[in-house]
């Protein structure tokens, strides 16, 4: 083989493990159970409802959010983000918070709030 092919395909195989491995670092797993959370040090996207009953504390000079999240399970984690209530939040079905856990709090980088659907009231009716 010519000595440009072989430095083509070296390139093109550099580059594909490349892709490969940044790509396998972008995925962040999805987490239910908060148990699981709890032990783990690697960012996860953490599934479950705010807890209504109670407050949550926004400080504007720091700019830091604290609320808390229960899973299905009822067990529940503290949550700081650092960032603005997001806009649905107290009307949202359930959060899909980004974050790690470190001690005993979930520190949360990005929040996904998920609200009823506004169609949700006629499908009930129409299944009566």
């Amino acid at each position: 083989m010519k000595k440009k092919y072989i430095i083509g395909i070296s390139i093109i195989t550099i580059f594909l493990i490349i892709l490969v491995y940044f790509f396998s670092q972008s995925i962040i797993p999805y987490e239910e159970n908060f148990q699981k959370i709890t032990t783990t040090d690697k960012t996860v996207k953490a599934t479950g409802k705010y807890v209504k009953e109670k407050e949550y504390f926004y400080n504007e000079k720091i700019n830091k959010f604290t609320f808390y999240i229960t899973d299905a399970n009822g067990v529940e984690l503290k949550v700081n983000y650092a960032g603005k209530i997001p806009i649905n939040f107290e009307i949202a079905t359930s959060l899909v918070i980004t974050g790690r856990y470190v001690e005993g709090i979930f520190e949360a980088t990005e929040i996904l709030t998920k609200c009823p659907s506004k169609y949700q009231n006629e499908f009930e009716q129409k299944a009566k």
